[in-house]
């Protein structure tokens, strides 16, 4: 039996089922719904509308499906600024999987397919440019091995929920996560668990608790001050 399988969510688009982490890759509710409203709506357009900068830095904790990036690619088409994303994936898809997920055409994107999969050709991209503004990195590390001396404007916290890897929503690991944050950074999630929340809280980030998406009573988007 493979360790991962494509199924379809509650809109239609499909998502990955892992049975390494007995996990789902994205909401059964809605892989796009859930994507567009937390990484792109209340974190990439937030941050867009609140700064106005020549270029943003996004770094992802679990790149997956490449489903952010791909959102985030067509948010950023014919703005005037670049935008340079950074995804980390310790386990990254096969080709044959990810050329078999259907995001390109319940998104109107097809004219992504070949961006969208050259996302996905190697375990390690540095500095793809994409799409004029959309420059793109993909490095296969674990999480708590990642070490950069670059900052970054957005973080898209995406790892497997607090039940499967609790340490990754608690300190000390959270730590060295919020570091990588530039001054007024933020961080966006579908976690909304008290004790990740508070452990935001006590590294002196402003956390404030968002409407989720469907099946998703809240969200969680913290700023760095």
């Amino acid at each position: 039996m493979p360790d991962r399988n494509i199924i379809y969510t509650k809109d239609g688009s499909h998502t990955v089922y892992s049975s390494k982490f007995d996990s789902l890759y994205h909401s059964s509710y809605g892989a796009i719904i859930e994507s567009k409203h937390i990484f792109i709506e209340s974190g990439l357009r937030y941050f867009t509308e609140k700064y106005n900068q020549n270029l943003i830095k996004i770094l992802e904790y679990g790149f997956g499906t490449g489903l952010n990036a791909l959102l985030s690619m067509d948010f950023v088409a014919n703005k005037n600024f670049k935008l340079e994303y950074t995804g980390l994936e310790a386990y990254p898809l096969n080709i044959d999987v990810v050329s078999k997920l259907n995001y390109l055409h319940k998104t109107n994107l097809l004219p992504f397919k070949n961006e969208f999969l050259s996302m996905h050709n190697n375990d390690n991209i540095l500095n793809l440019k994409l799409n004029g503004n959309f420059i793109f990195n993909k490095l296969k590390i674990k999480f708590e091995q990642f070490d950069s001396k670059d900052k970054f404007d957005i973080i898209y916290y995406d790892v497997f929920g607090a039940e499967i890897q609790p340490g990754f929503w608690l300190r000390p690991h959270l730590d060295k996560v919020i570091d990588n944050l530039s001054q007024n950074g933020i961080l966006i999630t579908y976690g909304a668990k008290g004790s990740f929340k508070r452990a935001l809280k006590s590294l002196g980030l402003e956390v404030r608790s968002l409407p989720g998406p469907p099946g998703k009573r809240e969200i969680t988007r913290a700023v760095k001050h």
